[in-house]
């Protein structure tokens, strides 16, 4: 009677695909969701350099390249430290306008070498 000495056995696989299933399908459930846009560091740039959104969008930057690199606005509201490579920040936008961004080690404000901008489009106009 092998298969009542481990009657947990089925339903523990059962649990175990359905776990596996529910983690493969996040990030097309993520997007599907409405998830913002990314932004990849790579080399010394950021990409797209530009990316409109609306209210309450997050957006993500991914560190595709071999050295840290920083977000860091323009006028100080918001700076995500050293991000290593692969790694990852995010920040949700809430209000409208415009917030340029630069990397500390490879940019300076008013969009000079590795730098950016958020444009959080007004709904109303």
């Amino acid at each position: 009677m092998r298969g009542s000495s481990r009657p947990w056995r089925p339903c523990a696989l059962a649990l175990a695909g359905a776990v596996f299933a529910s983690l493969v399908a996040s990030p097309a459930a993520a997007q599907d969701a409405g998830a913002g846009p990314t932004v990849t560091m790579q080399a010394l740039s950021f990409a797209p350099t530009e990316v409109h959104v609306a209210p309450g969008t997050t957006v993500t930057w991914t560190n595709t390249s071999g050295v840290g690199h920083t977000v860091t606005a323009d006028d100080g509201a918001f700076d995500s430290g050293m991000v290593d490579p692969g790694g990852v920040f995010a920040m949700a936008f809430d209000t409208p306008g415009s917030y340029p961004y630069y990397c500390i080690p490879h940019g300076s404000p008013g969009l000079h070498g590795m730098a950016a901008v958020i444009v959080v489009d007004d709904p109303g106009s």
